[in-house]
């Protein structure tokens, strides 16, 4: 991975996970899957009974990704031959963020016995582990595993959990860096988040005030907890030429995206964040993974795990790429003219 010290980093520059000194992707991943469950497949597993796969997703509307995820899941099996209401029974539970009933539908799901449960993030994969260590279970949008113990290595997970991780902690410093592109006058960057919303929030703070003292950029790693903290964070960052703000891929940046969204404009202060979804709803530019994509991806581990093989023998993945997304009119609606240089490297542009 590029660190701070790299400079400005590119919307087509390529993550890879390394174990063992071996490039480590989506693509390796897949083949390793691939082998590991063809002797059982060949042995005579057969769909020729119903499969039950529990589903975890902190949300199901249609407005977050443009799609219902669950839907994504759905058709993903559908195309590797499991088929909900066929061979296969999905119990889908969503809009998931408050804890007491995050524990009750993991609950719910583990006394369900299902042959596989589906976490789309590290709230809920911790929710079931505390449930089951036996019930293969399969992630998306983790923060490295590894260092949040959620399996022993990436390419040996051991236990009964493997899936999709999105980001590892130093990718702080990379939105640093895009939103210093983006805005080369920036001198002081204020974190959007709520330190209680994901596992992963003290991890991504940590580093992302490392990234601001090599950079010499002031930050602000301060917790928001509602609506009036966002207000005040980002009309103080417009008391002052330089200010911009980075959003942290989590529930709470989620929930308060329009919010979040209309302040950046009110203020006319640039922002960075964590997914397509937010530029696509208004946001300035988003460098990130594909989310859609890695529900694709935790499809495929769970086709694998139906098929005969086990969690403890597939790799954690990691993404490929990360996209870079502008969206103009966001930029016109705070004044702020991209670089060209910016918008020539840029995955996606909004106009």
């Amino acid at each position: 991975m590029t660190s701070a010290a790299d400079g400005p980093v590119s919307g087509r520059a390529a993550m890879r996970c390394r174990s063992g000194g071996r490039p480590f992707t989506r693509r390796t991943v897949l083949g390793l899957m691939a082998a590991a469950s063809a002797a059982r497949t060949a042995q005579g597993q057969e769909k020729d009974s119903v499969r039950r796969v529990g589903v975890l997703v902190p949300y199901t509307e249609t407005t977050i990704l443009g799609e219902d995820v669950v839907g994504v899941l759905r058709t993903e099996l559908k195309e590797r031959g499991w088929i909900d209401g066929k061979n296969l029974q999905i119990n889908a539970r969503g809009r998931l963020g408050d804890a007491a009933r995050i524990r009750i539908e993991a609950q719910t799901l583990a006394k369900w016995a299902p042959d596989v449960i589906f976490c789309a993030n590290a709230i809920l994969l911790a929710a079931v582990r505390r449930e089951t260590d036996t019930i293969p279970i399969v992630f998306v949008q983790v923060a490295d595993p590894a260092g949040q113990k959620f399996v022993a290595s990436l390419e040996h997970p051991g236990g009964n959990v493997t899936g999709v991780a999105n980001y590892d902690f130093s990718m702080a410093a990379k939105w640093l860096n895009v939103l210093r592109d983006v805005s080369p006058g920036l001198r002081r960057v204020a974190l959007i988040y709520n330190l209680e919303s994901a596992l992963a929030n003290p991890f991504f703070v940590r580093s992302f005030g490392e990234a601001g003292r090599n950079l010499k950029i002031d930050v602000d790693t301060g917790s928001s907890i509602s609506d009036a903290d966002i207000k005040d964070k980002l009309a103080a960052l417009s008391q002052q030429p330089g200010g911009g703000f980075v959003v942290l891929p989590e529930p709470f940046s989620t929930r308060y995206r329009q919010q979040i969204i209309a302040q950046a404009v009110k203020n006319k202060v640039p922002g960075v964040y964590p997914f397509r979804h937010f530029a696509v709803a208004g946001g300035l530019c988003s460098y990130g993974v594909n989310v859609t994509q890695a529900y694709k991806e935790g499809a495929e581990y769970i086709a694998r795990i139906l098929s005969g093989a086990t969690p403890a023998e597939l790799p954690v993945s990691h993404p490929e790429k990360f996209e870079l997304v502008i969206n103009l009119k966001a930029a016109e609606a705070i004044d702020l003219a991209i670089p060209a240089s910016v918008l020539a490297r840029a995955d996606e542009v909004i106009r």
